[in-house]
């Protein structure tokens, strides 16, 4: 896996994971979410902000969560929510 940016806000978190087009393959390569650090987990809710602006809202939860797990499942990481 690819280290995280050591000092990066806002709009640099997610040029840095766009940059680096984060893609790992299978499953197996993949890193649950409550094995990620506080630190990690801060960028990817940062960058995903980034991105959750540029599709319409929703109300839905189950739509809410759906498209935080795809997008995470993108990066590199799995997610489930509780």
């Amino acid at each position: 896996m690819k280290p995280w940016p050591k000092s990066t806000t806002g709009s640099a978190t997610w040029r840095y994971l766009w940059d680096c087009n984060f893609s790992f393959g299978t499953n197996d390569s993949m890193r649950d979410w409550d094995e990620l650090n506080t630190q990690e987990q801060l960028e990817l809710r940062q960058a995903y902000g980034h991105y959750l602006d540029t599709l319409p809202p929703t109300c839905s939860m189950d739509e809410k969560n759906e498209r935080f797990r795809r997008w995470l499942a993108e990066q590199g990481v799995n997610y489930q929510p509780r």
